[in-house]
């Protein structure tokens, strides 16, 4: 047949022939071709501008054969299985894209991939394929990342630790819950989003042995609360819904303030754990009220301080006050049975003034079961001189009117004529000689009958 030729055996081409020597449209080799040169050897199919070349293999080299062709059109190198294109490199795009159709399984030790971007469509990465042991034999396994001249970072499972975490130069894993770093001013963990984060939860029963830092979720129906372990011991965290304990000391900031509810004087707003009736309330607009067992004792405004507000006096002792009390500081306040009023005065105005455009004093006589109570009295005590109370008549009609003072002399035989227990005195302010005396009879045949002896007459406006 023309153009056809049949070379039997081995082909052994030690030389070249010249482009056009030769012109064939199909050839056969049969068995081997082998091509033996010194230098460069090439076998070269030549073809179109548009055409396809081929290499074909298989039995009669049929369509279904493996083949290695190059498409000029295309500017692709294909590489053909029973007539599918299992790898085909793209010479048509830049770079060079290679693309195969099946899987892909690489032997070896190591496998470098030198890409700027690598993609990948499987949403699961297997690593440490083919482990046969309970667990990672090598002891972890994850994925490293070059650093350039500062150490690797690695994100790894510790297969001894039974955890996940980052190793590397500033960070190492401590256990789920834990995350060390030895530079302290380094963002440890950064977590962004609308959501939340659930922590360990249980109750108090149920915590861990602790570590200063943690932090847990109470679940205790007395204390549903955050709790963390402060200082060797577990303490529960500020909660605004419940109560809270501080147990250490409150600062604040320089300009800050600290908010309470206004309180009653049953419910104070500032009030003590183990006496809660017992506090700092606010009675009303620039008025605090200090209360006790509910009720409100003392009370401070912006006009005054009021010491007796419902305060009861019963058996108790006012003493040495700082400053005089007077106006509605004291106003009709009830007392009840208050006894004693302790103060200090000078030799100019004495211990006790009590000073009104009215009455000074009103002393009333009462009666209570069978004994009777003194109207007015003044305890002996240490008094050694004349006891005298000082009068203003007016001349009103109807009155009887002292002049001066009366005094009442505490004696004790100190003459002959002053043997009476008891001398009432009637003298002139500022006088040296009474005017009058009432006093016991001493002698027998007095019988015990009270006596005057006047140098001026007593007199009566009846």
């Amino acid at each position: 047949m023309a153009n056809e030729f049949t070379i039997p055996g081995t082909l052994v081409g030690g030389g070249k022939a010249s482009f056009g020597e030769l012109e064939r449209i199909e050839s056969q080799i049969l068995n081997n071709l082998e091509v033996t040169a010194a230098g460069d050897a090439t076998i070269g199919i030549f073809t179109g501008a548009a055409s396809v070349g081929a290499y074909r293999f298989g039995t009669g080299v049929t369509a279904d054969s493996a083949l290695i062709e190059y498409d000029h059109s295309a500017t692709q190198m294909r590489f053909d299985i029973g007539g599918t294109a299992e790898i085909t490199i793209d010479a048509s795009v830049s770079p060079t894209v290679t693309t195969i159709a099946g899987d892909l399984t690489v032997s070896g030790t190591t496998t470098t991939v030198n890409s700027t971007d690598l993609n990948i469509t499987d949403n699961v990465i297997l690593l440490n394929k083919d482990e046969v042991g309970a667990g990672i034999t090598l002891g972890s396994a994850g994925i490293e990342i070059e650093r350039g001249s500062l150490t690797n970072a690695k994100w790894i499972y510790d297969e001894t630790n039974d955890w996940w975490g980052p190793s590397g130069a500033t960070q190492t894993i401590g256990n789920v819950a834990t995350i060390d770093s030895t530079d302290s001013a380094e963002e440890l963990l950064t977590i962004n989003g609308v959501g939340a984060i659930k922590i360990p939860a249980g109750t108090t029963a149920q915590q861990p042995t602790g570590v200063n830092g943690m932090i847990r979720y109470n679940s205790d129906g007395g204390v549903n609360n955050l709790e963390g372990f402060i200082a060797g011991s577990w303490e529960e965290l500020l909660n605004t819904g419940s109560s809270v304990t501080i147990s250490g000391d409150l600062t604040m900031d320089v300009g800050a303030q600290f908010f309470l509810d206004d309180g009653t004087a049953t419910d104070p707003g500032l009030a003590f754990r183990d006496d809660p009736d017992t506090g700092l309330f606010r009675v009303g607009a620039d008025t605090i009220g200090f209360s006790t067992g509910t009720t409100n004792r003392f009370q401070i405004s912006t006009t005054e301080a009021d010491f007796f507000v419902n305060l009861d006096m019963n058996g108790n002792v006012f003493s040495n006050p700082l400053a005089p009390v007077s106006g509605t500081q004291v106003g009709d306040r009830d007392f009840n049975d208050a006894r004693y009023v302790n103060v200090t005065g000078d030799a100019m105005t004495g211990a006790l003034t009590i000073t009104d455009t009215g009455e000074a004093l009103t002393v009333t006589r009462t009666t209570e079961g069978t004994g009777t109570v003194a109207a007015f009295r003044i305890d002996e005590g240490d008094i050694g001189t004349d006891i005298c109370i000082t009068f203003r008549a007016d001349d009103s009609v109807g009155t009887i009117q002292t002049y001066g003072k009366i005094c009442v002399e505490i004696v004790d035989n100190v003459a002959a004529s002053l043997d009476a227990k008891m001398i009432f005195l009637l003298q002139e302010a500022g006088g040296l000689v009474p005017l009058a005396t009432l006093r016991q009879n001493p002698e027998p045949e007095g019988g015990g009958l009270m006596e005057v002896t006047a140098t001026a007459a007593l007199y009566s406006d009846l």
